[in-house]
């Protein structure tokens, strides 16, 4: 089992609440479209603090091809380039359970 956590934090002077909100909905979505995530999860933080991301991802693949299939995914690359859009700073570590 491979875990993939993403975290997120949004650009200043961006409508925060919207932007989050639209992201989280198009992360959730892409359980329904893409067929090898066996779990994805969404979180929203919600404790202020200038170390805190605003945003996490975690999911997880049966193996490192499942995971490079879901990276290269079309619909999966709509949402990067989203991201790419609002987000200042990404931070990723992917593991084996």
């Amino acid at each position: 089992m491979i875990k993939h956590i993403v975290m997120m934090r949004l650009r200043e002077g961006i409508d925060h609440d919207y932007h989050i909100a639209e992201l989280k909905r198009q992360l959730e979505e892409l359980s329904a479209k893409i067929d090898q995530i066996i779990k994805l999860e969404v979180g929203i933080n919600t404790i202020n603090s200038p170390r805190a991301s605003d945003l996490v991802l975690s999911s997880e693949f049966a193996s490192w091809e499942d995971l490079n299939t879901y990276r290269d995914h079309p619909t999966h690359q709509i949402v990067v380039k989203y991201v790419q859009e609002i987000v200042d700073e990404v931070r990723v570590v992917d593991y084996q359970l």
